[in-house]
């Protein structure tokens, strides 16, 4: 992941410098992308470097919620810069944007973009090669960084067919338009993109429930495991990543190595149905005896 990254630093550079000076609004906002993109690649990095490392023990509940704050704050950004590169299209779209760039302009932004979209492939199949024979490469951080390593690939070929058009068009009216529809295919791309990183950061940072269908999955399982009117309560959240259930007894058969067993049991058989649940089970505090006479 390092070496992608690096080479991220200066295409960014890059980018968002030529576009400034060519006026190529599809290029800049490739460039503001790509920039807010860095910032998740970078504390995936230093994230899953310290996870190799055993440097973050001391979160005894694990750092899903760092993981998922930051996701947030990439999200909120992707969806900023694409409603401000939406209002640039529309503006130049309609000739109120400002500097139109010139065919020499737009050559140089498609070497740029050919230069990116070098880098996002190379990067890309670096990733995958080496996530085949490295156990790290199958992490969660690993896979995801492998995903928008593909979509920044997808992203960065296609923008290269419209600014290659572009260049090519004679006249300056269609490649202003070629310029504007690049840009408008980004900004689509970081407006779905962040939309997807809110929904999956809000529901975890805020602790939210799983779906319906899998919390009665849960609690029916969990029933079929205790005896009858045993069962007191079961409350399941989302958090890092994964879905985390308390179950809480209530009688006299509660001793420790009878709620292991019960909760390995449980554990089995959701795992057995295709549910991956951390479960903890506890014991409900029994009711303060009252006294003969008030009982009376």
């Amino acid at each position: 992941m390092l070496l992608p990254v690096l080479a991220d630093v200066g295409i960014t550079v890059l980018l968002i410098a030529c576009g400034l000076l060519t006026a190529s609004l599809t290029l800049l906002s490739e460039g503001i992308r790509s920039l807010v993109m860095l910032f998740a690649s970078v504390y995936a990095l230093v994230v899953m470097r310290a996870i190799h490392r055993s440097r973050l023990g001391h979160f005894e509940f694990g750092v899903g919620k760092l993981e998922q704050f930051v996701t947030l704050v990439v999200g909120l950004g992707l969806i900023g810069s694409a409603l401000w590169v939406a209002d640039s299209a529309v503006a130049k779209a309609f000739g109120a944007g400002g500097a139109v760039p010139s065919p020499l302009g737009l050559a140089l932004a498609a070497v740029v973009n050919a230069i990116n979209a070098a880098i996002n492939t190379l990067g890309w199949l670096a990733m995958t090669m080496a996530g085949r024979g490295d156990d790290g490469g199958d992490s969660e951080i690993y896979r995801a960084q492998r995903r928008a390593r593909a979509v920044m690939m997808g992203s960065s070929l296609l923008l290269q067919v419209t600014l290659t058009a572009a260049a090519l068009a004679k006249d300056a009216g269609v490649a202003a338009l070629l310029d504007v529809a690049g840009a408008s295919f980004v900004a689509v791309l970081m407006l779905v993109n962040g939309l997807a990183l809110l929904r999956r950061a809000l529901p975890e940072l805020l602790d939210a429930p799983p779906a319906r269908h899998l919390a009665a999955h849960i609690r029916e399982v969990v029933a079929g495991h205790v005896p009858p009117g045993a069962l007191a309560g079961v409350r399941a959240r989302r958090a890092g990543g994964k879905v985390l259930a308390e179950v809480v007894l209530c009688g006299d058969d509660c001793r420790p190595g009878t709620l292991e067993r019960r909760r390995r049991a449980i554990e089995a058989a959701l795992a057995a149905a295709g549910t991956e649940v951390e479960l903890a089970m506890t014991v409900a505090a029994a009711a303060p005896a009252q006294p003969a006479e008030a009982a009376s």
